[in-house]
């Protein structure tokens, strides 16, 4: 099981004092004040744990190897140097895990982002079509509300013009065949105007 709050707090206290090697029950235990050292000891016993391997990355402990009594005699000098170099690649290997675990969660992060960006282009793609195709109506609607009166007016001009309500003098001629020229731009303009807004694929020929 894991150890109590406290427990671990003297336990840390105790990687502090020692440093990072090999701690041994039997004789670690004796660098803490006897509160401290009767609670722990007491902890390690009742889980059986014959040493502690502290795992320490620079000045980081980020964890514990916890071994309990070897079958048939105590632990070696020969038994301690292998299990620190035990210790040195099992950190190596946790902080590896850690880096992958970061990238992985940074991973994560960024594929949300990107699919709420989409979600996001989506909304704005589908309101920017709504807001065309509305104003390819509105020109079209504006388009032949216009080009009727105007072609009417077009075609009162051409008849004064061509003498059907009495004769025209030269400076009245001048003037209706400006208006007329007028008439006949804005016709066109209008005309631009519609086909403009049916240039989308499908509609215009």
């Amino acid at each position: 099981g894991n150890f109590e709050n406290d427990e671990y707090a003297i336990l840390s206290n105790l990687v502090q004092t020692h440093g990072s090697g090999v701690l041994s029950v039997d004789t670690a235990t004796m660098q803490l004040e006897p509160r401290g050292q009767d609670k722990l000891r007491a902890a390690l016993e009742r889980k059986q744990i014959a040493l502690v391997l502290p795992l320490v990355s620079e000045s980081e402990t980020i964890g514990y190897l916890l071994l309990g009594q070897q079958m048939g005699s105590n632990y070696t000098t020969h038994d301690t140097r292998a299990l620190e170099t035990i210790v040195n690649e099992l950190v190596i290997a946790i902080m590896n895990a850690r880096s992958v675990q970061v990238v992985r969660d940074l991973n994560t992060h960024l594929e949300e982002r990107i699919e709420h960006a989409t979600r996001e282009l989506r909304r704005s793609n589908k309101r920017l079509l709504e807001l065309d195709k509305t104003k390819d109506e509105f020109l079209s609607m504006a388009s032949h509300q216009l080009r009727t009166p105007l072609t009417s007016v077009k075609g009162y001009i051409s008849m004064v013009l061509e003498g059907d309500v009495g004769e025209v003098t030269l400076s009245q001629r001048q003037l209706l065949e400006e208006v007329y020229g007028s008439s006949e731009r804005m016709v066109h303009l209008i005309g631009d105007f519609l086909t403009v807004s049916r240039l989308q694929p499908g509609k215009f020929i």
